[in-house]
């Protein structure tokens, strides 16, 4: 099984860990938003909360559950993220992190966001499995973990996050 995880690890190409670093040092005067569902909605909150400990203004629109069962009352599931970019604007970065990537019908809650915030001139970021689903196609840039086992692309996915905080953190740009 770790074999499998290793083979899966050397498919991602690290040039675009490297972007996705560079996207985020480029806009570090911007606001990060961070949306995902289910598990992917803890790796958002985590990751967001780490790019906060390196001084990025973030904010992970899942965290506050008052505010997502209120909208998801008033307005259903797909309008819960979108309800809450009202604030997006040029030059945030909205990042969605979905093991399916919103493939099929999964995840149209994260799909309509990107949308939105591209609308608002936003750069969108994905990470995913799968093969990228839906939002590797709407994404400015998108990572695939070239899987199709929830639990290591979840488990991907929090690697690849402290991989580009470790590479923020050696850039010497961030606040510590």
């Amino acid at each position: 099984m770790l074999k499998n995880i290793s083979s899966i690890l050397t498919q991602i190409p690290e040039e675009n860990l490297e972007k996705f670093a560079q996207i985020i040092l480029k806009h570090y005067e911007k606001r990060f938003y961070f949306i995902g569902n289910g598990g992917s909605s803890s790796t958002a909150s985590h990751f967001a909360s780490d790019l906060a400990s390196l001084g990025f203004d973030t904010i992970c629109l899942s965290d506050n559950t008052p505010r997502l069962t209120a909208i998801t009352n008033d307005y259903g599931w797909e309008e819960v993220y979108i309800k809450q970019l009202s604030w997006i604007k040029s030059g945030d970065i909205l990042i969605a992190i979905s093991v399916h990537g919103g493939a099929d019908d999964w995840s149209n809650n994260l799909t309509k966001a990107v949308a939105f915030a591209k609308g608002r001139g936003a750069t969108t970021i994905a990470l995913s499995g799968f093969d990228g689903g839906q939002l590797a196609k709407l994404c400015d840039l998108s990572i695939i973990v070239p899987a199709k086992q929830t639990y290591i692309i979840e488990g991907i996915h929090g690697i690849l996050f402290h991989v580009i905080c470790k590479k923020l953190e050696e850039n010497n740009t961030c606040n510590k």
